[in-house]
């Protein structure tokens, strides 16, 4: 598994307000089955796009206020963020193909 930094209340909007790239923030819990299958999912794609995005993970157990703020319903949840908004909402155990697609989607937004 590739190292992700992680993002707690503390440090979440501090880290990606110096994040010059766009952040992929993978929103997960270690008791949920359906985030231990995306997480090696999420690391293929990290390798992939390393310098196009910056990636981090979010233990939902340790950053329960920004789960709040930005809607977090159910987990696994991935959510792209640019300039500090959010871009793309990626809900559930997708396809490693139509997480992609999502992604891509977002580079093309300007």
């Amino acid at each position: 598994m590739l190292k992700m930094p992680q993002l707690t209340d503390a440090n979440f909007y501090s880290e990606l307000a110096t994040s010059r790239l766009p952040s992929v923030v993978n929103f997960w819990a270690t008791w949920c089955k359906p985030c231990n299958i995306l997480m090696p999912i999420v690391d293929e794609i990290k390798a992939k796009y390393e310098g196009v995005f910056q990636f981090w993970l979010a233990n939902v157990d340790e950053c329960p206020r920004v789960c709040e703020r930005v809607g977090i319903l159910t987990v696994p949840c991935i959510l792209v963020f640019r300039g500090g908004r959010i871009v793309e909402r990626i809900v559930g155990a997708l396809p490693k193909d139509d997480i992609i697609e999502k992604l891509e989607g977002t580079i093309k937004v300007s």
